[in-house]
């Protein structure tokens, strides 16, 4: 049993996942962005980040348990020999597979996560990709009567309306 698709399956619906014995999977938002080198908007995302530390939540033994038909103990059984098996294949290579959540690796004795470009966490926010930065050219009409401040020399202020004929403005942006 892979304890991997059940780690993912969570991730799509929860922002942290405890895995007795490893640490946490976690999902977190990346706001929109601009990228002034490439002109280009990026939407907002999530990225999947992986900590050592454990926090107390029980969510995937209840998931587990739930999905197979197992009591607690035995989820919580499997969960720990996932668990030991990942940390031993980490003691003999510097980097495992987890399906579909991605690549845990061993970096000066620090387990990091490299997240899976097809995870598909993404799907939060309707598939967006990025979009380059549009110029366009708006043309809005100018009233025909605008009123003008003329100030006098005795600082007195006088309001003449200059009638002009219809003339259009362009913005740029």
């Amino acid at each position: 049993m892979d304890i991997g698709l059940y780690i993912g399956e969570l991730l799509r619906e929860q922002d942290e996942i405890n895995v007795a014995g490893l640490g946490t999977f976690m999902k977190i938002r990346l706001a929109g962005s601009f990228n002034s080198s490439s002109n280009e908007f990026f939407p907002p995302a999530y990225q999947i980040s992986f900590k050592e530390y454990e926090i107390s939540d029980l969510s995937l033994i209840q998931f587990i348990s739930v999905q197979k038909n197992l009591s607690y103990t035995s989820a919580e059984e499997l969960i720990k020999k996932f668990s030991e098996g990942l940390l031993e294949l980490l003691n003999n290579s510097d980097s495992v597979e987890i399906l579909p959540i991605g690549f845990l690796h061993k970096e000066n004795g620090k387990l990091t996560l490299r997240p899976a470009n097809s995870f598909g966490v993404d799907d939060n926010f309707f598939g967006l990709k990025p979009v380059p930065e549009l110029k366009r050219e708006i043309f809005l009409p100018v009233s025909e009567e605008m009123p003008v401040k003329k100030v006098s020399e005795d600082i007195e202020e006088e309001y003449q309306e200059i009638k002009k004929t219809q003339s259009w403005i362009i913005l740029l942006f």
